[in-house]
C-alpha cells in the first residue's frame, strides 16, 4: 500500500510503480530466506538475509523512510493508543 501511494498518475497500474516493484522484490527475497531457513541451510539463509536487507533498504529509500541501520528502529516503540476526540465524540 505504501508503495502504491507514490503513484503519480491514476491511470498507471500499481505494478508499474517503482516502489511497488521494489516491495515485491523485497518480498521475493524474504520468501527465499524463509525457504533456506526451512531447509536448515545456514549459508544460504545468511546470504538471503543480506540480500533481503539490501532490497528493503532500496525500498525504504524510495518511500522516504530511514534505512534499516537507522537508530529509529532500535528504540522502543510507543504502543499507547491516543484518544481521539472532537467535542463530546471520542473514538
Amino acid at each position: 500500500l505504501l508503495g502504491n501511494a507514490f503513484r503519480l498518475d491514476s491511470g498507471k497500474p500499481p505494478e508499474k510503480v517503482k516502489q511497488v516493484k521494489e516491495a515485491k522484490a523485497f518480498f521475493s527475497e524474504v520468501e527465499k530466506l524463509q525457504r533456506a531457513m526451512r531447509q536448515n541451510n545456514a549459508a544460504e539463509a545468511k546470504a538471503r538475509f543480506a540480500s533481503a536487507t539490501n532490497a528493503l533498504d532500496v525500498y525504504l529509500n524510495d518511500v522516504e523512510l530511514p534505512p534499516t541501520v537507522d537508530d529509529v528502529y532500535s528504540s522502543k516503540a510507543d504502543t499507547k493508543v491516543p484518544s481521539l476526540c472532537q467535542g463530546s465524540f471520542c473514538v
